[in-house]
């Protein structure tokens, strides 16, 4: 299955926190099936432009688990990172497991392979640990600022 055939079974929610103007807005919105921004909630905006980019994308994550995810149904939910968007070689195929947290590998500097959180898939039997997880990155990602 291609990317070009998922739009009318799976929904694409576009997340963000930084001011966007308002065409900018527009033209996301007929894209996107979805756009919550969080550039009014002041913990995570000045968290989003911290130092701590880590803090920031865990901010937005957590309010969005904690607002909208019991609402939407689900099999898998995807993770990607901003710089990244998917096109015709994306293959949902290779996500296809009820009970497996995917998470992409890439190299690093001297070669060694990294788990990276840049592009990730959890299935919904798995999310309960997710939810939890981002929890407790929060809480660690506070005290040490």
């Amino acid at each position: 299955m291609k990317y070009t055939d998922y739009s009318n079974n799976y929904k694409i929610i576009l997340i963000d926190a930084t001011n966007i103007n308002a065409d900018h807005i527009e033209k996301l919105e007929k894209i996107v099936d979805n756009l919550i921004l969080y550039n009014n909630i002041p913990y995570i905006v000045d968290n989003v432009n911290s130092e701590c980019k880590s803090l920031g994308e865990t901010c937005i994550i957590r309010e969005f688990l904690s607002s909208y995810i019991e609402n939407i149904p689900f099999k898998l939910f995807f993770k990607f990172g901003a710089r990244y968007i998917l096109n015709n070689n994306f293959n949902l195929n290779n996500f296809t497991s009820s009970d497996k947290i995917t998470i992409r590998k890439q190299n690093w500097y001297n070669g060694e392979k990294i788990f990276t959180p840049v592009f990730f898939s959890i299935p919904k039997s798995q999310f309960s640990l997710y939810k939890n997880q981002i929890e407790k990155c929060y809480e660690l990602l506070v005290t040490q600022q």
